[in-house]
Protein backbone atom coordinates (compact mmCIF):
# COMPACT_ATOMS: atom_id res chain seq x y z
CA UNK A 1 0.00 0.00 0.00
CA UNK A 2 1.09 3.59 -0.71
CA UNK A 3 -0.28 6.92 0.45
CA UNK A 4 0.70 9.97 -1.58
CA UNK A 5 -0.27 13.54 -0.77
CA UNK A 6 0.35 16.97 -2.28
CA UNK A 7 -0.83 20.56 -1.96
CA UNK A 8 -3.77 19.61 -4.17
CA UNK A 9 -5.16 16.38 -5.55
CA UNK A 10 -7.08 16.62 -8.83
CA UNK A 11 -9.13 13.40 -8.95
CA UNK A 12 -10.88 14.54 -12.18
CA UNK A 13 -14.12 12.76 -11.26
CA UNK A 14 -14.64 15.47 -8.64
CA UNK A 15 -13.36 18.90 -7.57
CA UNK A 16 -9.73 19.41 -6.54
CA UNK A 17 -8.90 18.48 -2.95
CA UNK A 18 -6.55 20.64 -0.93
CA UNK A 19 -4.03 18.53 1.01
CA UNK A 20 -5.76 15.36 -0.19
CA UNK A 21 -4.21 11.90 0.04
CA UNK A 22 -4.38 9.19 -2.63
CA UNK A 23 -4.15 5.66 -1.23
CA UNK A 24 -3.29 2.77 -3.54
CA UNK A 25 -2.65 -0.95 -3.44
CA UNK A 26 0.87 -2.12 -4.19
CA UNK A 27 -0.08 -2.56 -7.87
CA UNK A 28 -1.30 1.05 -8.17
CA UNK A 29 -5.04 0.39 -7.88
CA UNK A 30 -6.78 3.29 -6.16
CA UNK A 31 -8.17 2.31 -2.77
CA UNK A 32 -9.33 5.67 -1.45
CA UNK A 33 -8.94 9.43 -1.86
CA UNK A 34 -8.94 11.25 1.47
CA UNK A 35 -10.50 14.70 1.77
CA UNK A 36 -9.92 16.51 5.06
CA UNK A 37 -11.57 19.75 3.91
CA UNK A 38 -8.23 21.41 3.31
CA UNK A 39 -6.70 20.48 6.65
CA UNK A 40 -3.32 18.80 6.62
CA UNK A 41 -3.78 15.60 8.61
CA UNK A 42 -1.15 12.93 8.79
CA UNK A 43 -1.81 9.27 8.07
CA UNK A 44 0.87 6.67 8.63
CA UNK A 45 3.37 6.17 5.79
CA UNK A 46 2.14 9.16 3.76
CA UNK A 47 4.56 10.63 1.19
CA UNK A 48 4.07 14.39 0.75
CA UNK A 49 5.02 16.00 -2.58
CA UNK A 50 5.10 19.69 -3.35
CA UNK A 51 2.73 20.33 -6.25
CA UNK A 52 -0.50 18.74 -7.48
CA UNK A 53 -1.35 15.10 -8.08
CA UNK A 54 -3.14 14.17 -11.32
CA UNK A 55 -4.00 10.84 -12.96
CA UNK A 56 -1.94 9.46 -15.84
CA UNK A 57 -2.44 11.37 -19.10
CA UNK A 58 -3.85 9.89 -22.31
CA UNK A 59 -2.41 11.09 -25.63
CA UNK A 60 -5.07 10.66 -28.30
CA UNK A 61 -2.95 11.47 -31.35
CA UNK A 62 0.69 10.74 -32.04
CA UNK A 63 2.85 9.50 -34.91
CA UNK A 64 5.46 7.60 -32.90
CA UNK A 65 7.22 6.27 -35.99
CA UNK A 66 7.98 9.84 -37.11
CA UNK A 67 9.81 10.75 -33.91
CA UNK A 68 13.03 11.13 -35.90
CA UNK A 69 11.63 13.90 -38.14
CA UNK A 70 12.85 17.41 -37.22
CA UNK A 71 10.21 20.05 -36.51
CA UNK A 72 9.06 21.94 -39.59
CA UNK A 73 10.36 25.50 -39.87
CA UNK A 74 9.43 28.26 -40.26
CA UNK A 75 6.10 27.98 -38.48
CA UNK A 76 2.74 28.96 -39.90
CA UNK A 77 3.59 28.25 -43.55
CA UNK A 78 0.61 25.97 -44.14
CA UNK A 79 -0.13 22.35 -44.96
CA UNK A 80 1.61 22.13 -48.38
CA UNK A 81 4.86 23.35 -46.80
CA UNK A 82 4.51 20.73 -44.08
CA UNK A 83 3.82 17.92 -46.57
CA UNK A 84 6.88 18.87 -48.61
CA UNK A 85 8.93 18.99 -45.40
CA UNK A 86 7.85 15.44 -44.56
CA UNK A 87 8.56 14.17 -48.06
CA UNK A 88 12.02 15.76 -48.09
CA UNK A 89 13.06 14.39 -44.67
CA UNK A 90 15.62 11.58 -44.87
CA UNK A 91 15.39 8.89 -42.22
CA UNK A 92 18.72 8.42 -40.38
CA UNK A 93 20.19 5.00 -39.72
CA UNK A 94 19.58 5.30 -35.98
CA UNK A 95 15.93 6.38 -36.35
CA UNK A 96 14.76 3.56 -34.06
CA UNK A 97 16.72 5.17 -31.24
CA UNK A 98 14.64 8.32 -31.71
CA UNK A 99 11.45 6.29 -31.52
CA UNK A 100 12.56 4.55 -28.34
CA UNK A 101 13.53 7.87 -26.76
CA UNK A 102 10.13 9.28 -27.67
CA UNK A 103 8.35 6.37 -26.00
CA UNK A 104 10.51 6.77 -22.87
CA UNK A 105 9.89 10.52 -22.85
CA UNK A 106 6.12 10.08 -22.89
CA UNK A 107 6.29 7.47 -20.14
CA UNK A 108 8.45 9.63 -17.84
CA UNK A 109 6.23 12.65 -18.54
CA UNK A 110 3.13 10.98 -17.23
CA UNK A 111 1.51 9.42 -20.30
CA UNK A 112 -0.18 6.10 -19.55
CA UNK A 113 -1.95 5.43 -22.86
CA UNK A 114 -1.61 6.53 -26.49
CA UNK A 115 -3.75 6.37 -29.63
CA UNK A 116 -0.97 6.19 -32.20
CA UNK A 117 -0.98 6.49 -35.98
CA UNK A 118 1.20 4.04 -37.90
CA UNK A 119 2.00 3.67 -41.59
CA UNK A 120 4.32 0.74 -40.92
CA UNK A 121 4.75 -1.82 -38.14
CA UNK A 122 8.28 -0.64 -37.28
CA UNK A 123 7.20 0.50 -33.80
CA UNK A 124 5.68 -2.80 -32.71
CA UNK A 125 8.65 -4.11 -30.70
CA UNK A 126 9.04 -0.82 -28.82
CA UNK A 127 5.30 -0.78 -28.11
CA UNK A 128 5.42 -4.37 -26.84
CA UNK A 129 8.13 -3.48 -24.32
CA UNK A 130 6.67 -0.11 -23.35
CA UNK A 131 5.03 0.79 -20.05
CA UNK A 132 2.48 2.73 -22.10
CA UNK A 133 -0.78 1.20 -23.36
CA UNK A 134 -0.95 1.64 -27.14
CA UNK A 135 -3.93 1.52 -29.48
CA UNK A 136 -2.69 1.71 -33.07
CA UNK A 137 -4.50 3.12 -36.06
CA UNK A 138 -2.97 1.67 -39.23
CA UNK A 139 -3.30 4.68 -41.49
CA UNK A 140 -4.02 4.51 -45.20
CA UNK A 141 -3.62 7.17 -47.90
CA UNK A 142 -3.85 7.16 -51.68
CA UNK A 143 -5.29 9.67 -54.13
CA UNK A 144 -4.54 7.60 -57.25
CA UNK A 145 -7.16 4.97 -58.10
CA UNK A 146 -4.60 2.59 -59.62
CA UNK A 147 -2.75 2.20 -56.31
CA UNK A 148 -5.86 1.67 -54.15
CA UNK A 149 -5.66 -2.14 -53.94
CA UNK A 150 -1.92 -2.11 -53.25
CA UNK A 151 -2.29 0.49 -50.50
CA UNK A 152 -5.08 -1.46 -48.83
CA UNK A 153 -3.13 -4.71 -48.84
CA UNK A 154 -0.11 -2.95 -47.32
CA UNK A 155 -2.19 -1.35 -44.56
CA UNK A 156 -3.97 -4.62 -43.78
CA UNK A 157 -0.55 -6.21 -43.29
CA UNK A 158 0.53 -3.38 -40.97
CA UNK A 159 -2.55 -3.90 -38.79
CA UNK A 160 -2.07 -7.68 -38.85
CA UNK A 161 1.57 -7.32 -37.72
CA UNK A 162 0.54 -5.32 -34.67
CA UNK A 163 -2.34 -7.63 -33.81
CA UNK A 164 -0.11 -10.70 -34.10
CA UNK A 165 2.16 -9.07 -31.51
CA UNK A 166 -0.72 -8.65 -29.09
CA UNK A 167 -1.15 -4.95 -29.88
CA UNK A 168 -4.64 -3.81 -30.96
CA UNK A 169 -4.56 -2.16 -34.38
CA UNK A 170 -7.22 -1.23 -36.92
CA UNK A 171 -7.23 0.41 -40.35
CA UNK A 172 -8.20 4.06 -40.58
CA UNK A 173 -8.32 6.53 -43.49
CA UNK A 174 -5.91 9.45 -43.06
CA UNK A 175 -8.10 12.38 -44.14
CA UNK A 176 -10.83 13.32 -46.61
CA UNK A 177 -8.25 14.97 -48.88
CA UNK A 178 -5.94 11.93 -49.13
CA UNK A 179 -8.31 9.11 -50.18
CA UNK A 180 -9.45 8.42 -53.75
CA UNK A 181 -13.05 7.39 -54.53
CA UNK A 182 -11.75 3.92 -55.43
CA UNK A 183 -10.01 3.57 -52.08
CA UNK A 184 -13.13 4.73 -50.23
CA UNK A 185 -15.04 2.03 -52.10
CA UNK A 186 -12.58 -0.62 -50.90
CA UNK A 187 -12.58 0.73 -47.36
CA UNK A 188 -16.36 0.56 -47.15
CA UNK A 189 -16.09 -3.22 -47.66
CA UNK A 190 -13.13 -3.55 -45.29
CA UNK A 191 -14.14 -1.43 -42.29
CA UNK A 192 -16.68 -2.91 -39.89
CA UNK A 193 -19.38 -0.57 -38.51
CA UNK A 194 -18.20 -0.97 -34.90
CA UNK A 195 -14.55 -0.18 -35.76
CA UNK A 196 -13.14 3.06 -34.41
CA UNK A 197 -11.60 5.51 -36.88
CA UNK A 198 -9.16 8.38 -36.40
CA UNK A 199 -9.32 10.94 -39.20
CA UNK A 200 -7.36 14.17 -39.66
CA UNK A 201 -10.00 16.85 -40.07
CA UNK A 202 -9.83 20.42 -41.38
CA UNK A 203 -6.29 21.00 -40.18
CA UNK A 204 -5.84 23.64 -42.87
CA UNK A 205 -8.18 25.93 -44.80
CA UNK A 206 -6.83 24.45 -48.05
CA UNK A 207 -8.63 21.17 -47.28
CA UNK A 208 -12.01 22.86 -47.45
CA UNK A 209 -11.01 24.82 -50.56
CA UNK A 210 -10.04 21.58 -52.32
CA UNK A 211 -13.55 20.19 -51.86
CA UNK A 212 -15.48 23.43 -52.25
CA UNK A 213 -14.12 24.28 -55.69
CA UNK A 214 -11.34 21.84 -56.62
CA UNK A 215 -8.65 24.50 -56.21
CA UNK A 216 -6.28 25.92 -53.65
CA UNK A 217 -2.69 25.36 -52.55
CA UNK A 218 -3.26 21.77 -51.45
CA UNK A 219 -4.75 20.80 -54.81
CA UNK A 220 -1.93 22.64 -56.57
CA UNK A 221 0.64 20.60 -54.62
CA UNK A 222 -1.02 17.28 -55.41
CA UNK A 223 -1.14 18.14 -59.09
CA UNK A 224 2.47 19.30 -59.12
CA UNK A 225 3.60 16.03 -57.53
CA UNK A 226 1.22 13.96 -59.69
CA UNK A 227 -0.40 12.46 -56.60
CA UNK A 228 -4.07 12.84 -57.51
CA UNK A 229 -6.42 11.44 -60.14
CA UNK A 230 -7.11 13.84 -63.02
CA UNK A 231 -10.80 13.05 -62.67
CA UNK A 232 -11.02 14.27 -59.05
CA UNK A 233 -14.45 15.81 -58.52
CA UNK A 234 -14.97 18.53 -55.93
CA UNK A 235 -18.19 18.33 -53.94
CA UNK A 236 -19.06 21.97 -53.34
CA UNK A 237 -19.02 21.21 -49.60
CA UNK A 238 -16.41 21.27 -46.86
CA UNK A 239 -13.93 18.42 -46.55
CA UNK A 240 -15.70 17.11 -43.43
CA UNK A 241 -19.08 17.14 -45.13
CA UNK A 242 -17.51 15.30 -48.08
CA UNK A 243 -16.68 12.18 -46.07
CA UNK A 244 -18.60 9.10 -47.28
CA UNK A 245 -21.78 8.37 -45.36
CA UNK A 246 -20.81 4.82 -44.35
CA UNK A 247 -18.44 6.08 -41.66
CA UNK A 248 -21.39 7.60 -39.79
CA UNK A 249 -21.77 4.11 -38.33
CA UNK A 250 -18.22 4.12 -36.91
CA UNK A 251 -16.97 5.61 -33.65
CA UNK A 252 -14.90 8.52 -34.88
CA UNK A 253 -12.04 10.62 -33.59
CA UNK A 254 -11.75 13.87 -35.52
CA UNK A 255 -8.19 15.18 -35.24
CA UNK A 256 -7.22 18.90 -35.28
CA UNK A 257 -10.51 20.60 -36.34
CA UNK A 258 -8.74 23.94 -36.74
CA UNK A 259 -11.06 25.16 -39.50
CA UNK A 260 -14.26 23.38 -38.48
CA UNK A 261 -17.29 25.67 -38.69
CA UNK A 262 -20.81 25.64 -37.29
CA UNK A 263 -22.27 24.25 -40.52
CA UNK A 264 -19.92 21.28 -40.15
CA UNK A 265 -21.19 20.76 -36.59
CA UNK A 266 -24.77 20.76 -37.86
CA UNK A 267 -23.84 18.21 -40.51
CA UNK A 268 -22.40 15.89 -37.87
CA UNK A 269 -25.39 16.27 -35.58
CA UNK A 270 -27.76 15.43 -38.41
CA UNK A 271 -25.85 12.43 -39.74
CA UNK A 272 -23.64 10.80 -37.10
CA UNK A 273 -25.00 7.54 -35.63
CA UNK A 274 -21.97 6.54 -33.55
CA UNK A 275 -19.84 8.22 -30.86
CA UNK A 276 -17.78 11.18 -32.08
CA UNK A 277 -14.91 12.97 -30.37
CA UNK A 278 -12.75 16.03 -31.01
CA UNK A 279 -8.98 15.65 -30.57
CA UNK A 280 -6.99 18.87 -30.34
CA UNK A 281 -3.25 19.20 -31.01
CA UNK A 282 -2.68 22.91 -30.34
CA UNK A 283 1.12 22.93 -30.58
CA UNK A 284 0.97 21.31 -34.02
CA UNK A 285 -1.78 23.68 -35.17
CA UNK A 286 0.27 26.71 -34.23
CA UNK A 287 3.30 25.32 -36.02
CA UNK A 288 1.55 24.43 -39.29
CA UNK A 289 -1.10 27.14 -39.73
CA UNK A 290 -0.59 29.50 -36.80
CA UNK A 291 -4.21 29.07 -35.70
CA UNK A 292 -6.07 27.20 -32.97
CA UNK A 293 -9.50 25.53 -33.15
CA UNK A 294 -12.57 27.49 -32.11
CA UNK A 295 -13.49 25.72 -28.87
CA UNK A 296 -16.83 27.52 -28.54
CA UNK A 297 -17.88 26.25 -31.96
CA UNK A 298 -16.74 22.69 -31.26
CA UNK A 299 -18.61 22.57 -27.95
CA UNK A 300 -21.90 23.23 -29.72
CA UNK A 301 -21.88 19.56 -30.70
CA UNK A 302 -21.38 18.40 -27.10
CA UNK A 303 -18.88 15.79 -28.29
CA UNK A 304 -16.09 14.98 -25.83
CA UNK A 305 -12.88 16.93 -26.33
CA UNK A 306 -9.52 15.16 -25.98
CA UNK A 307 -5.88 16.08 -26.50
CA UNK A 308 -2.98 14.83 -28.61
CA UNK A 309 0.56 15.98 -29.29
CA UNK A 310 0.83 15.00 -32.96
CA UNK A 311 4.39 14.12 -34.06
CA UNK A 312 7.70 15.80 -33.32
CA UNK A 313 7.61 17.04 -36.93
CA UNK A 314 4.95 19.58 -35.97
CA UNK A 315 4.37 19.45 -32.21
CA UNK A 316 6.60 21.20 -29.66
CA UNK A 317 7.17 17.90 -27.88
CA UNK A 318 5.34 14.69 -26.99
CA UNK A 319 4.35 16.18 -23.62
CA UNK A 320 0.63 16.66 -23.06
CA UNK A 321 1.51 19.16 -20.35
CA UNK A 322 2.85 21.47 -23.08
CA UNK A 323 -0.48 21.19 -24.92
CA UNK A 324 -2.38 22.03 -21.74
CA UNK A 325 -0.16 25.09 -21.23
CA UNK A 326 -0.97 26.41 -24.71
CA UNK A 327 -4.73 26.06 -24.24
CA UNK A 328 -4.55 27.62 -20.81
CA UNK A 329 -2.42 30.56 -21.96
CA UNK A 330 -3.93 31.27 -25.38
CA UNK A 331 -7.60 30.48 -24.71
CA UNK A 332 -7.76 31.18 -20.96
CA UNK A 333 -9.32 27.79 -20.21
CA UNK A 334 -9.37 26.46 -16.62
CA UNK A 335 -6.82 23.78 -15.78
CA UNK A 336 -9.35 21.34 -14.30
CA UNK A 337 -11.37 21.33 -17.53
CA UNK A 338 -8.36 20.76 -19.80
CA UNK A 339 -7.10 18.04 -17.45
CA UNK A 340 -10.36 16.14 -17.98
CA UNK A 341 -9.77 16.33 -21.75
CA UNK A 342 -6.35 14.72 -21.26
CA UNK A 343 -7.60 12.01 -18.90
CA UNK A 344 -11.20 11.02 -18.23
CA UNK A 345 -12.72 12.08 -21.57
CA UNK A 346 -10.19 9.98 -23.46
CA UNK A 347 -10.54 7.01 -21.11
CA UNK A 348 -14.32 7.00 -21.53
CA UNK A 349 -14.16 7.29 -25.31
CA UNK A 350 -11.66 4.44 -25.62
CA UNK A 351 -13.43 2.22 -23.13
CA UNK A 352 -10.41 2.21 -20.83
CA UNK A 353 -12.44 1.97 -17.64
CA UNK A 354 -9.36 1.55 -15.43
CA UNK A 355 -7.84 4.90 -16.46
CA UNK A 356 -8.68 8.60 -16.36
CA UNK A 357 -9.43 9.45 -12.71
CA UNK A 358 -8.64 8.62 -9.10
CA UNK A 359 -11.89 6.69 -8.72
CA UNK A 360 -11.43 3.75 -6.30
CA UNK A 361 -10.90 0.51 -8.20
CA UNK A 362 -9.13 2.18 -11.12
CA UNK A 363 -5.41 1.93 -11.89
CA UNK A 364 -4.83 5.27 -13.65
CA UNK A 365 -1.24 6.05 -12.72
CA UNK A 366 -0.24 9.02 -10.57
CA UNK A 367 1.70 12.10 -11.70
CA UNK A 368 2.93 15.12 -9.80
CA UNK A 369 2.96 18.55 -11.44
CA UNK A 370 5.28 21.22 -10.04
CA UNK A 371 5.25 24.89 -11.02
CA UNK A 372 1.55 25.26 -10.24
CA UNK A 373 -0.13 28.43 -8.99
CA UNK A 374 -2.22 27.29 -6.02
CA UNK A 375 -4.16 30.57 -5.89
CA UNK A 376 -5.33 30.65 -9.51
CA UNK A 377 -5.20 26.88 -10.12
CA UNK A 378 -3.15 27.42 -13.25
CA UNK A 379 0.09 26.07 -14.64
CA UNK A 380 3.07 28.37 -14.50
CA UNK A 381 5.28 28.60 -17.56
CA UNK A 382 7.86 26.59 -15.61
CA UNK A 383 5.45 23.74 -14.81
CA UNK A 384 6.80 20.20 -15.13
CA UNK A 385 5.25 16.76 -14.76
CA UNK A 386 6.73 13.58 -13.39
CA UNK A 387 5.36 10.05 -13.12
CA UNK A 388 5.09 8.80 -9.54
CA UNK A 389 3.24 5.53 -10.05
Amino acid sequence: MRRISANYVFPVDGPPIRNGIVETDDDGTIRKVYNFDGKMLELAHTEFLNGVLVPGLINMHTHLEYSWVPRVLPEGKGMPHFIEHMMASHRPEDYMDSIERADNFMYKNGTVAVADIANTSKTKEIKKQSGIRYYTFAEITGLKSQIANKRLEHTKKVAADFNASGLPAFITPHAPYSISPKLWELLQKEIKPSQMLSIHNQEAAAENEMFHNGAGELMDLFKKLNLIDDQFQHTGKSSLQSLPSFINENPLLLIHNTFTQEKDINHLLQNRKAPTGWVLCPSSNEQITGQLPDIKTLKKADFPIMLGTDSTASGASLSLLDEIKILQQKLNLPFNRILAWATLNAAKFMGWDDLGSFTPGKKPGINVITGFDFNTHALKSTAKIRRIL
